[in-house]
């Protein structure tokens, strides 16, 4: 996970960098159990929607277009929603 994401949930929750990245990896097992890859295009906007959701952290991936579960508006990769997550977090 991004440090810079994980610096910004423990910020805003109060927890620790380790308790956001445990929640974010079993999420990410979660995730891979019920059939989804990391190769998916939406894989880690549903991971990192479904953290924020865990976290009770407002707003949700949806208010960068995205909506969890199904294909993206746009082709973004990983690496592009990641940049946009950001963006959105970090203003």
């Amino acid at each position: 996970m991004p440090l810079d994401l994980i610096t910004s949930f423990a910020k805003k929750t109060g927890k620790s960098a380790k308790e956001i990245e445990d929640i974010y990896n079993k999420i990410k097992d979660s995730l891979k159990d019920q059939g989804k890859g990391e190769e998916d295009e939406n894989f880690y906007a549903l991971l990192v929607g479904s953290l924020k959701k865990a976290l009770k952290l407002e707003g949700s991936v949806n208010d960068l277009g995205v909506i969890p579960d199904k294909p993206l508006t746009k082709k973004k990769s990983a690496k592009e929603i990641i940049e946009l997550m950001d963006a959105y977090l970090h203003g």
